[in-house]
């Protein structure tokens, strides 16, 4: 009897591990729950054409960064080469940069998370995705068309 007992608590403790490694490794959180908050505040005295470095983790810049208004634009790209714009806006302050945050995206499906330590925002848009995020008095956006390309750039970004 004890022997069968054994089997039964071993064979349903089997199926709940594979049922937890399968929701563990397969079933992820929505994408602008995967952003990382943890980010260096910007350094005063940068310039702003280094806040969009010549690498940022494997991402390597292939354009810019060119003057768009009052920011700059870069175009990065991992080694498979797919396309990817970031671009840095400064504001006076942080106000200011707070009160643009949620017209980042105008006309795009958007997930605010504007109570976050880094106030951000996810938007899908016409087959892109993106996140636009506020730091100190710095407004950033990383949009592409592969959401997992998106989240890898803004995770390994510093500020």
């Amino acid at each position: 009897m004890r022997g069968k007992v054994t089997v039964v608590v071993v064979l349903i403790g089997s199926v709940l591990f594979y049922a937890w490694g399968f929701w563990f490794l397969y079933i992820q959180a929505s994408p602008d729950l995967r952003f990382n908050l943890n980010r260096q505040a910007v350094p005063t005295a940068l310039d702003d054409v280094k806040l969009l470095p010549a690498q940022v983790g494997d991402f390597k810049l292939t354009t810019g960064p060119t003057q768009t208004g009052p920011g700059l634009t870069a175009g990065y790209a991992p080694a498979d080469g797919t396309p990817f714009r970031f671009s840095v806006t400064p504001f006076v302050d942080h106000q200011s940069a707070m009160a643009i945050l949620n017209s980042a995206s105008n006309g795009c499906k958007t997930t605010p998370h504007a109570e976050a330590k880094i106030p951000y925002v996810y938007y899908e848009c016409q087959g892109k995705q993106g996140f636009t995020w506020i730091n100190d008095r710095y407004r950033f956006d990383a949009e592409t068309s592969d959401l997992e390309l998106a989240l890898r750039f803004v995770n390994t970004y510093p500020y």
